[in-house]
């Protein structure tokens, strides 16, 4: 490929528009030795919840969150023939996260206890459950996505517990899916 030449069909409601938000205060971790990153104690939800309205907000171009939803719904939905038309009760909407660090695919051993779902590699770099509890935050609260409707995880990993638990905890009627499918998932 040749330098800084793009690869492939720029798509979205500004093609190739990608965001970038950051907020120095979503975070105090010091790395390894300071219990680790995803911790409730290490990182600030509302600070994410914030980081992740502007992000909202900077894709569909609005200036509110639902705004922004709705514009970036009926984008999609236009481009996909269903005409233009927001988001509708009773859709489905599935989340496929990063849990690379949790790779259940190629693993052997047996899943028999719920300890079995505890993070093997605890400061990997994964989604983090802040991030996820932000975008259903704006899903559920936002949008007015049931809870039910809702299916977010990553089908080749498990979801591990110290995951699992802080977004179950915050919405205990959306799907949680790994590859195993265990313990609630």
């Amino acid at each position: 490929p040749r330098p800084n030449a793009p690869i492939g069909i720029a798509k979205g409601l500004y093609p190739g528009r990608g965001v970038w938000v950051h907020d120095p205060n979503a975070t105090d971790w010091n790395g390894p030795g300071d219990g680790h990153w995803w911790e409730s104690s290490h990182t600030a939800q509302a600070a994410v919840d914030r980081m992740m309205g502007r992000a909202i907000q900077e894709l569909g171009g609005q200036t509110t969150n639902a705004a922004a939803w709705d514009r970036l719904f009926k984008h999609f939905n236009k481009t996909h023939g269903r005409g233009d038309t927001g988001y509708k009760a009773g859709e489905k909407i599935l989340i496929k996260v990063n849990f690379v660090g949790c790779i259940r695919i190629w693993d052997s051993r047996p899943v028999t206890k719920i300890e079995d779902y505890n993070l093997r590699s605890l400061d990997y770099m994964n989604t983090s459950p802040q991030v996820i509890n932000a975008l259903l935050h704006q899903l559920v609260d936002e949008v007015g996505v049931k809870q039910a409707d809702i299916t977010v995880g990553d089908p080749l990993c498990y979801f591990p517990n110290e995951y699992y638990n802080l977004c179950h905890d915050k919405f205990p009627d959306v799907r949680y899916l790994e590859y195993l499918g265990e313990f609630g998932r």
